[in-house]
């Protein structure tokens, strides 16, 4: 015991064994509803092969568990610190809407994509192992990375909103030149019950984040999951609008679990065809710079929640331990079948209950595994199939969350530097192009661009200029108008970026 006590030094965090196991189970209550958000999302991706809609559910259920299952229980273990990781909230809407989307997006399927999530694993572990990391941190400017936080915040918040029914944006492109709707948003059928039903799971959601109730998120779900349950049992099929055909049911058998064999391991075997494809590398670079941008701005503010060595340091060895740690899940997550693995921001939830060590994470991880017995009640929690909308699913209990979790994202425009007026250009556009656009990496791509023409032409003005000895102190902030752009706005990593991303804007008519 004084040894375990030694290795997640529990003296020197003072930390306390029942803090620590009360912390990890406020970690995984807070997280859980990724159990029932993911499969969710990654379902509508574009699946080779035969397997049904509940299979493929079932096995991304699965994956979803033992992933978040094997991550967090390394986290605690190797890196000591009580962090849950799970598939990333963003990065998979990401995966489904965009890099594997059933309407086109950039041609790759969902295997496919789980071949690109495994590359962009082992470069991110690559890069974790080395002084890289922090260094291409520093040189990306803080109010473009803020910009394309932001801009996710939003992409989530307008697929929850969709999902639930409550909007609805018809205007996809499913074949070259063609748009099936003139409208590019619109409300959804308020005289559908299941649309009620996400509304209210909705506003509770709200309700339950300003009144600050522990697990509010997932306590709001099981709450509207049970109103689901009855409204299917006391309603005819005919008011709930449900499409007989694809009605599922609540239970489900666990039958549905062996569905793990059509995603688990199948980016290995589609690796040969995702490689032959050149949108599969646009792909793997963007999967890393999420995983990458996400990972260390979380265990920066928690390490300094904690109080633990600053990033950078030689004593910081949880935090190289936990990049690490971060990587090696993304490459087991996509060998499993789910999309990057991250470290999450729920798991303040569990250090504000006290935990302090990987002993919590170790609770976290075990309660992950555990709930892979609950799959049988997981029909709740899944989309129902209505007749009355133009995509044909609700997800009542779940698209409420990814509504909460973009406006969570959102809160970090709290962070941006207004007094550097130039870099609301490159937030304003890169936000329209992922909302109107609606593509995550579309939106970061046209903010890239953005933010480098927008510098460069200030250089440039600023090069003229200073040769007449005049100053574009009327122009631009003191600050801006001081600083050598060329190390700061537009250096060469910024610049890399940007020609990444006209690369992939350029390609777009290829797959749209």
């Amino acid at each position: 015991m004084n040894k375990l006590r030694k290795y997640f030094e529990f003296d020197t965090r003072k930390a306390i064994l029942r803090k620590e196991i009360i912390g990890g189970i406020s970690t995984f209550v807070a997280m859980a509803y990724i159990l029932a958000v993911n499969p969710s999302l990654l379902s509508s991706a574009k699946w080779s092969g035969n397997a049904s809609k509940s299979q493929i559910m079932g096995g991304l259920f699965l994956a979803t568990a033992i992933s978040a299952f094997f991550a967090t229980m390394v986290m605690g273990l190797y890196a000591n610190i009580p962090l849950g990781l799970a598939p990333g909230m963003g990065v998979n809407a990401f995966f489904a809407f965009t890099v594997a989307s059933s309407q086109g997006g950039m041609g790759l399927t969902a295997q496919e994509a789980l071949a690109a999530t495994f590359f962009s694993g082992l470069l991110y572990f690559i890069i974790a192992m080395s002084p890289f990391r922090r260094k291409i941190m520093q040189l990306i400017p803080k109010n473009l990375k803020l910009s394309l936080a932001i801009g996710v915040g939003f992409f989530l918040a307008i697929i929850g909103l969709n999902d639930a029914g409550i909007i609805r944006t018809d205007a996809f492109t499913p074949a070259k030149g063609v748009v099936v709707s003139n409208t590019i948003v619109k409300m959804g059928d308020f005289s559908n019950p299941f649309v009620i039903l996400a509304v209210c799971t909705l506003f509770l959601m709200i309700i339950f984040k300003v009144a600050k109730v522990p697990a509010g998120m997932l306590l709001a779900m099981i709450i509207s999951a049970v109103t689901f349950a009855i409204m299917t049992n006391t309603m005819s099929n005919a008011k709930l609008h449900i499409n007989h055909k694809d009605w599922g049911g609540l239970i489900r058998p666990y039958g549905d679990l062996k569905g793990i064999k059509h995603v688990a391991g199948s980016g290995f075997s589609s690796m040969g065809s995702a490689l032959a494809k050149p949108m599969t590398y646009v792909a793997i670079l963007t999967f890393l710079y999420q995983d990458f941008f996400d990972t260390t701005g979380t265990l920066n503010a928690f390490g300094k929640i904690m109080d633990l060595p600053e990033p950078g340091t030689k004593k910081a060895k949880w935090f190289r331990r936990a990049n690490h740690v971060d990587a090696v899940g993304t490459v087991v997550g996509s060998a499993m079948g789910t999309s990057t693995v991250t470290s999450y921001l729920e798991s303040s939830v569990g250090i504000s209950s006290g935990a302090k060590t990987g002993v919590a994470s170790i609770v976290t991880g075990s309660l992950f595994l555990l709930a892979i017995a609950a799959w049988p009640i997981m029909g709740v929690f899944l989309p129902v199939s209505v007749t009355n909308t133009s995509s044909g699913l609700i997800f009542p209990v779940t698209a409420p969350a990814l509504v909460i979790v973009g406006m969570l994202m959102f809160g970090s425009i709290r962070y941006f530097n207004w007094k550097r007026s130039l870099d609301v250009i490159p937030l304003f556009v890169g936000l329209m192009m992922t909302m109107l656009g609606y593509s995550i990496s579309l939106g970061m791509a046209f903010a890239f661009v953005t933010h480098s023409v927008v510098y460069l032409t200030v250089a440039l003005k600023q090069a003229i200029w200073n040769k007449r000895g005049r100053t574009l102190s009327n122009h631009v902030s003191d600050g801006e108008m001081k600083e050598n752009l060329f190390k700061t706005e537009i250096n060469w990593m910024v610049l890399s970026l940007s020609a990444l991303a006209l690369i992939y804007i350029a390609t777009i008519p290829l797959y749209a």
